[in-house]
């Protein structure tokens, strides 16, 4: 599962306005999977948002299954 949220855009002096975007999903994704979907995420944001890849941060945040639950259910337990 992935929760992206483009909408955080912070002001860094001296410098054009900075996207950032946190990625949160579960633990297990490979660094070559994560090196991919960043590449992907920073090239859509740059195209919609006229920004440049330099300006683009993009981090995630690998949660546990035991850390995460939806309808009241902890997804370890799914």
């Amino acid at each position: 599962m992935i929760d992206a949220d483009a909408s955080n855009v912070q002001e860094v002096e001296g410098s054009a306005d900075m996207p950032v975007i946190h990625i949160e999903m579960w633990t297990g994704r490979t660094y070559a999977q994560k090196k991919e979907l960043a590449k992907a995420i920073t090239d859509a944001v740059v195209k919609i948002t006229n920004t440049s890849p330099e300006a683009t941060i993009v981090i995630f945040d690998d949660v546990p299954k035991e850390n995460w639950a939806q309808a009241g259910v902890l997804s370890s337990e799914t």
